[in-house]
């Protein structure tokens, strides 16, 4: 589903929302018949939903239901792929961290170092071995609750109801410091490929540019590079994800677009005209079985199995994060 219908879901589920809540306060005259406490309630909330604006109007005696909007603010944390030329990964340490020598006494050179040298010296660009990506929440909601008051005094409440937002709730991608050596892997995979196919590096006007045939066997001899990130379930192949044409990778996590939600809380006044009221709520968001998905399709959490290093954890987290966990505290305001 297109961000555009997504954009159109959420407003029209808080019109409706609304619609229902303020309509105890629109028909008074039949609420006070009914003995039915006629009010309405401006809150504010922060908790792991992020920062939320909501109203709440009651429906009987024991329930009331709210409806508002809850935006996550945006923090980063890095995650850090290793490329890799060739199929075999290739250690310049040994298992006590201290580098690998040569018969000449000098640390060893590997395919990447002579990849990175070969590309500096055709394109200028200096290829970082280690590609760094930041994750983002990007999730916001509008949430439509019911909360069930089954004790007399009021205070204790049950909530059930549904959250609605966009279905991308984390982003990835590359750090800007790390472009050059996106744009040069990008470069080197495409002369790599036209080496190996044996067609002209550049053509113009019907004549092709070809490298040294020295060159293009050392091209041959390093591979392909890419960030080796682990194995396709099905096939059992290596996944090794490459930039796409802007240079970039990026990955985003989606969940379901209409996420249930169960919990409780507690509610008690806080000011002496017992118009201002605390609450906290503690409950799950159950947002699906969630997908981790790179920018050329492939999902890290179904598709494909054995990764490793930081983002095999994020990918462990993505794959455990079925339901989400609620907690945060609300304060509101009797308006009326």
């Amino acid at each position: 589903m297109s961000e555009k219908v997504n954009r159109l879901i959420v407003p029209r589920a808080l019109v409706v929302a609304l619609a229902f809540m303020l309509s105890p306060v629109v028909a008074s005259g039949q609420t006070e018949k009914n003995n039915i406490e006629t009010h309405l309630d401006l809150g504010l909330t922060l908790g792991t939903d992020g920062i939320a604006i909501d109203l709440a109007a009651p429906i009987g005696q024991y329930v009331q239901v709210r409806a508002g909007f809850a935006y996550m603010p945006r923090f980063e944390k890095k995650m850090t792929f290793q490329a890799q030329v060739g199929d075999k990964p290739e250690a310049r340490y040994d298992e006590h961290g201290n580098p690998i020598l040569g018969p000449d006494g000098k640390p060893i050179q590997t395919k990447f170092d002579k990849m990175a040298g070969l590309m500096s010296d055709l394109t200028g660009y200096k290829v970082d071995e280690y590609i760094d990506m930041i994750a983002t929440p990007t999730f916001w909601n509008g949430k439509v609750l019911v909360d069930v008051f089954p004790f007399k005094k009021r205070n204790w409440f049950f909530t059930a109801g549904l959250y609605l937002g966009p279905a991308r709730v984390a982003k990835a991608y590359n750090t800007t410091e790390d472009m050059p050596s996106l744009m040069a892997m990008s470069m080197y995979n495409n002369i790599y490929d036209k080496v190996l196919n044996e067609e002209p590096i550049i053509t113009y006007n019907g004549t092709g540019l070809e490298l040294p045939p020295a060159v293009c066997e050392k091209i041959l001899s390093y591979g392909r590079m890419s960030v080796p990130v682990g194995t396709y379930k099905a096939t059992g192949e290596p996944y090794r994800m490459v930039p796409n044409e802007e240079g970039m990778v990026k990955a985003d996590v989606i969940a379901n677009i209409v996420r249930p939600y169960v919990g409780f809380g507690y509610r008690t006044p806080i000011s002496k005209d017992g118009r201002t009221l605390f609450s906290f709520n503690a409950g799950v968001l159950c947002w699906g079985d969630p997908k981790l998905v790179t920018h050329d399709g492939t999902d890290l959490v179904h598709d494909v199995v054995d990764v490793k290093g930081q983002v095999g954890t994020y990918v462990k987290i993505v794959t455990a994060a079925k339901v989400y966990p609620i907690l945060n505290i609300n304060f509101s305001r009797r308006l009326f």
